[in-house]
Parts: C-alpha cells; structure tokens; sequence
C-alpha cells in the first residue's frame, strides 16, 4: 500500500509474498500520484494492481531479494517484453519480429549501478542492429560480472500482401447496370462486389486474376463470398466449385488447387501444396450460383514476401578497415531490405 502525496522515479524491492500493489487516497490532495517507478518482486507469484493504474512504472518479478536487503547488488534482470531464462541465462527472442539491439536494452530493467551491453563476439551492439541468437548480454556491477545468451524462436506467420501491390482483372464485370466492377474486390469492403456481366458470360470468362506488383511465394487463396441477401449465401454467382491458377507472364498458367466450396457466406481458404513463385494468380469459377461468378474480397495468401531475383547482385568482402562493424544493412531509401553478419563474405540479390 503507499499511502502519500507522490512517489516519482524510485525503484521498489518488494519481499516474496507481497505481490499486490494498491494505494489509498491522500486526505487532502486526492489520489497518491505514482509516475516512473520500478517495482522489483521476489519469488514466483505475479504482482497483481488493485485500485491503481501503473502508467510509466514497470513491475517485475526479481527473485531473490536477500540480495538486496543484505547491501549487495544482484545481477539478475528482466524484461518487459522478452521472456528471460534466469536459471539458463536465456533471453528468446522471435526472428519474425527483427529485434534489434535497442529494442532489447530497452526493454531491460536492472538495480541501479548494474551496467548491461550487448556483444557479437568482442564487437558491441547498439542501436538498429538485429539481434542473432548466439548473442551475448554482459551484466556487469563491482568488478563482477553474468553473462545471458541471445536464443531464437521464429513464429509461423502468414503475411498479408499489401492492397498496393495488387491489381485485379476479370474475363467478364458488369459495370453498366451496376457498379459491379472487378476493382471492388480490393476495396476491402463487404458491401461491394464483383460480378460478372448480367446479360450473361462464357464460362471460361467467370474468372478474376490478381495480378502483384512484386514476385512472391504464393502459398494459398482466399475467397469472400457476396454477403448481401438472404438465407444461406444462394445469392447470384456465389462460387461452388473453382480451380485457382499461377503464372509469372499472364500467358502460360499453371493449375495449383480446385475443389468445392459450401453455398453459404462463409470466407473460403485455399492452403496449395507447396507455396508457388508467382506475379499472377486466377480463379475461375467452374461451377456457381446461376452461371454468374461474384465475389467480395479476394486475396492471395504468402509466406515469404518479395523474392524477386531479377533486379541486383551485390557482393563483398570484409575489411580490416571495418573490424568494429558487425552488421551491414541494404536500405531501398528508408525501407530496410536484408541484414548481413558484416564479418562474412557475402553474395545478395535483390
């Protein structure tokens, strides 16, 4: 409990068992103002807040704390966004996130006096470096000193292709009688859609290629079924059975997945096989609900992005000169394409 008018920039070491921070109004000013303080736990319980919202005050759990009463200084840490191994010396990161140097040391909390830097080797890190795992933090105070080991972790993510970097045609749209165009399949919005002509198409026509302003490893599809209507998603053109397309020049295409989907509203996913290089991707709608195909949003689904080969290559070597370097970084203006081990020769396309 703190009782008082404000407690601003201090750090806490609480004793194993007190794991509730609360606080009781001041009599005469209103509640206690607590801003930019640190709040070390003992033992394994989580802290827990009541009647108090901790802005600007980090709370943690720092076993131990005997060491701190006692007069001398623990080199444990923690973190407030990566897990910490402390019986292993372990920090995990997630190579999907690309963590970086700063982001790490900003993250640490540590007893005042206690002086953390991050090593490759006996080079330091700092500031936009991307973390690898091997990776070293040396937590230092008094002529002692820990060291806690970078490991990774990388999380399976599919990645979204940006709106931008796509451009949709269709064999057949109906955008005379209606604003039924081809491009509503990219406007993100269930209430627009595409359909094709009302006075009716060629089957080979019911079909809407996407085409992506990069290449990427295309690995599924997905398909938003017109959601306006009633009952189970028997509207006009609603595609039950399809077959999905790739090509790399809109010319020779290549059959990746087909199946049959359920007449109803319900978003479609096609998951292929293996993931397909491609700059073209088309569904045609083999069979539907009257002989029209219709379509709200579409999106080809990827796991790796952008790994077009055809634009650079690039090679180096070490030099002595650049010893205290230990990460390149290859930058399209201010868009970071790719990180490099500055100690290793290298061969980059792009």
């Amino acid at each position: 409990m703190f009782c008082g008018y404000q407690s601003i920039n201090n750090t806490f070491y609480i004793k194993e068992g007190l794991n509730n921070i609360w606080h009781t109004s001041h009599g005469n000013a209103g509640p206690i103002n607590l801003e930019n303080n640190i709040f070390y736990f003992a033992g394994e319980t989580p802290a827990t807040v009541e009647n108090w919202n901790p802005n600007g005050n980090k709370v943690s759990g720092i076993p131990d704390i005997g060491a701190h009463e006692t007069g001398t200084v623990s080199l444990t840490i923690s973190s407030d966004r990566f897990a910490i191994d402390q019986a292993k010396k372990e920090i995990t990161i997630d190579t999907v996130d690309k963590v970086t140097a700063k982001d790490l040391l900003d993250s640490l909390m540590t007893e005042d006096g206690v002086t953390v830097e991050l090593k490759r080797g006996s080079s330091t890190l700092t500031g936009g470096v991307k973390l690898a795992k091997g990776d070293t933090l040396a937590v230092s105070c008094n002529g002692e000193s820990v060291a806690y080991t970078v490991v990774t972790v990388t999380s399976e993510v599919t990645d979204e292709i940006p709106v931008a970097d796509m451009t949709a045609t269709a064999g057949s749209e109906e955008t005379a009688q209606d604003n039924n165009g081809v491009k509503n399949v990219l406007d993100n919005n269930l209430g627009t859609i595409w359909h094709t002509s009302w006075n009716g198409s060629n089957p080979e026509d019911r079909y809407v290629t996407i085409e992506l302003a990069n290449d990427y490893e295309v690995s599924g599809y997905m398909y938003t079924p017109r959601q306006d209507g009633s009952g189970d998603g028997a509207s006009n053109g609603t595609i039950t059975k399809y077959t999905i397309y790739t090509s790399n020049d809109n010319k020779t295409w290549e059959e990746v997945a087909s199946g049959s989907w359920a007449q109803d509203k319900e978003v479609k996913t096609v998951t292929f096989e293996k993931p397909v290089k491609a700059k073209y991707i088309k569904l045609l709608a083999v069979e539907s609900v009257r002989d029209f195909a219709t379509a709200a949003p579409v999106a080809p689904t990827v796991t790796a992005t952008d790994v077009t080969d055809t634009t650079a290559k690039i090679s180096w070597l070490p030099a002595e000169a650049d010893k205290d370097i230990v990460e390149y970084q290859l930058m399209n203006g201010d868009k970071e394409i790719a990180t490099f081990d500055a100690t290793e020769e290298h061969t980059h396309m792009g």
